[in-house]
């Protein structure tokens, strides 16, 4: 049986899809594709069962966004057994060697906490990333680059724990899954990976990243306006919330506090709006954040 389990989730991703599912099938270490598309309108369902059979696709009438739609995988994976779950973007893909390197140091890890890697991370680790390049291959995606360069640059080790990496490219042990769960609610767009990420620490795995991994995410054509990134920070101040190893009122009042100084620092009303939306959804935050205590998540 294959032991990896590659969902992608598109919406109208006709630009990519060769290029995503493509790389999956040219893969050294073989996996099984689930395609869970969220009500394309460009064809990209129909391109995916004539031009990759060997592809499950589920469909969803309307756009569920990144989290809910990756939990419909993540569901499939658990109740087929898969070992290891790899979340691929659709603008995104991987090399031929990409998911063997990150499978070969899941089995490194081991379970006697005497390897490498859990000497590195300081826990079992429960997602790998490889290191994720622009398209031209020449440098780091600006993003991969900021959360994850100064963990990089900091040591010489193969795999280099970090506290945030994107979920473009995650491979996820089964042990992580049944233990941490789903993608949760509270995040429909956005915010979704570093939620699940604070969930992972809480239960005891570690994010890590491949040195000897790469992959790319072919986004560096696409601009990051002001506005976007000032809901972004929103975004993050309820991920502050919700993280279980936090205090959550006193998260509440410190990130009211943050959001204030960015809107004076980049001259933006967004984070001062965003601060009556925390304060406003901060009972729906403490359900959740409450919900995802348990084991597996969202999921059952």
């Amino acid at each position: 049986m294959t032991e990896i389990l590659t969902i992608v989730v598109t919406y109208n991703g006709m630009k990519w899809i060769d290029r995503c599912l493509g790389s999956v099938r040219a893969s050294v270490a073989p996996s099984d594709i689930l395609v869970v598309d969220n009500g394309s309108s460009d064809g990209t369902r129909d391109w995916v069962r004539e031009h990759f059979p060997e592809a499950k696709v589920s469909e969803n009438k309307e756009n569920l966004g990144f989290g809910a739609a990756n939990n419909i995988g993540l569901r499939h994976a658990l109740s087929h057994s898969y070992k290891y779950v790899y979340l691929l973007n659709q603008d995104a893909w991987v090399f031929p060697e990409t998911f063997g390197t990150l499978v070969r140091a899941f089995e490194e890890d081991g379970t006697t906490g005497s390897s490498g890697l859990r000497k590195n991370t300081g826990k079992p680790v429960g997602i790998l990333s490889p290191v994720q390049m622009e398209a031209g291959r020449d440098r780091m995606d600006a993003q991969f680059l900021k959360h994850c360069g100064k963990a990089l640059d900091s040591t010489s080790e193969e795999i280099v724990r970090v506290p945030f990496v994107m979920a473009a490219h995650w491979m996820v042990s089964r042990e992580c899954l049944e233990a941490v769960g789903g993608f949760s609610p509270a995040f429909p767009h956005y915010g979704e990976d570093l939620d699940f990420i604070h969930r992972a620490a809480y239960k005891g795995f570690a994010a890590a990243v491949v040195r000897t991994a790469s992959a790319v995410h072919d986004r560096a054509d696409r601009p990051r306006p002001k506005d976007y990134r000032m809901k972004l920070k929103v975004i993050t101040a309820r991920t502050a919330v919700t993280n279980p190893d936090t205090k959550p009122l006193p998260s509440l009042i410190g990130q009211s506090v943050i959001l204030a100084l960015q809107g004076v620092r980049h001259l933006s009303i967004i984070p001062w709006k965003g601060i009556g939306e925390l304060w406003k959804s901060y009972g729906r935050l403490l359900r959740f954040r409450e919900d995802s205590l348990g084991k597996g998540a969202f999921l059952y």
